[in-house]
């Protein structure tokens, strides 16, 4: 069953004024079912197709559930393969574009945080030509570059520039803001509106109005997700002071690798519980580890006899050495047969 289809059947409250949003249509408009072709004779042909989202919602309202939403989609349309999803906040806009991209068709990005953010010229120039940005950087003509503006204020809180060019609007939660307000009731209704803040005040989260194009597509809810693939955070480094100069150095970016499968951040502090596995079973699984296992083990042993800790007149204390020795015996046959035939040292001493 399609996400599309296990959101469908979670049905919103019935209200004949206000339709129930048809998913499966709505990603079809996003997500195109074959990508342009560029003139491969033209080398400044661009085919590569740019949609821009816009999610509003008060604090606290489950904005980011949005972007695993179409990343989910993406993913089941196009595999994650070919599907590329990197966050980071608004300020942080440049790193974002400037920072590698994976040579992956599908772009996503998601700016979040973007209330009150003053981007430059440069940033907002670069997010209005995104799919030139996308071809300079993955050396792809054809494509999908998705961008994706989280904010918590509408009216006076993002550039006026990005919200007066959107080709959809996703919204969470009803505006305290008048004129905010106003412009949501021309494009989606007062009765969707009054529905959508009624769910809110009952504290039912997942409900989003849903626009494409400034035609209103409706109501859903979608229940809480997580990305379905590794996704990319963007974010600078801390700064740090020069001793000499005592100036703060430019501030390096740092790319976060972060498994939705796992919820690890590979700059996080090591799990020792895996790695003490994963040498255990290299352990295990090598034949110099065996050894140095089987050896360990019989020098343990040995010095246990000594020390009068071990009964040795109990014959399962003699196990251990005679498995150490079996163990050490037979690879070190093995290994002098191995040197017999290729008149050289084994492979693991290579």
């Amino acid at each position: 069953m399609k996400l599309s289809e296990v959101i469908q059947t979670n049905n919103v409250s019935e209200n004949h004024e206000v339709p129930q949003a048809d998913l499966a249509y709505y990603f079809d408009q996003i997500f195109p079912k074959t990508f342009r072709s560029s003139d491969r004779t033209d080398p400044y042909d661009n085919a590569i197709e740019q949609v821009s989202i816009h999610v509003y919602g008060k604090v606290g309202i489950g904005k980011s559930n949005i972007p695993k939403l179409l990343a989910i989609e993406a993913v089941g349309r196009f595999g994650s393969a070919r599907t590329s999803v990197r966050v980071a906040k608004a300020k942080d806009t440049m790193l974002l574009l400037n920072s590698p991209w994976e040579l992956k068709p599908v772009q996503i990005l998601v700016l979040e945080d973007a209330t009150k953010v003053n981007l430059s010229d440069e940033a907002q120039s670069e997010l209005f030509n995104i799919r030139h940005k996308m071809a300079q950087q993955t050396g792809l003509r054809e494509g999908l570059c998705i961008v994706i503006i989280i904010c918590h204020k509408f009216q006076g809180g993002t550039e006026v520039s990005l919200r007066e060019d959107y080709d959809s609007l996703i919204i969470m939660s009803r505006p305290k803001n008048p004129f905010a307000q106003r412009f949501f009731e021309s494009v989606t209704g007062k009765s969707a509106l009054d529905l959508l803040h009624d769910h809110v005040k009952r504290r039912e989260q997942g409900y989003i109005l849903i626009t494409h194009e400034c035609d209103f597509l409706g109501i859903a809810r979608v229940p809480k997700l997580r990305y379905p693939t590794t996704i990319n955070i963007i974010e600078p480094k801390e700064e740090t002071m020069n001793q000499q100069t005592a100036k703060p150095c430019p501030k390096p970016i740092r790319i976060l690798k972060v498994d939705a499968e796992k919820y690890e951040n590979q700059e996080h502090t090591a799990n020792w519980l895996s790695l003490t596995w994963h040498l255990v079973m290299s352990l295990a699984t090598n034949p110099l580890g065996q050894v140095l296992v089987a050896l360990s083990a019989l020098i343990i042993w040995i010095e246990s006899c000594f020390a009068g800790v071990l009964n040795t007149d109990s014959l399962e204390v003699w196990a251990i050495p005679l498995v150490s020795i079996g163990v050490i015996a037979f690879h070190c046959w093995r290994w002098r047969n191995q040197s017999n035939r290729s008149h050289s040292l084994p492979s693991f001493f290579r």
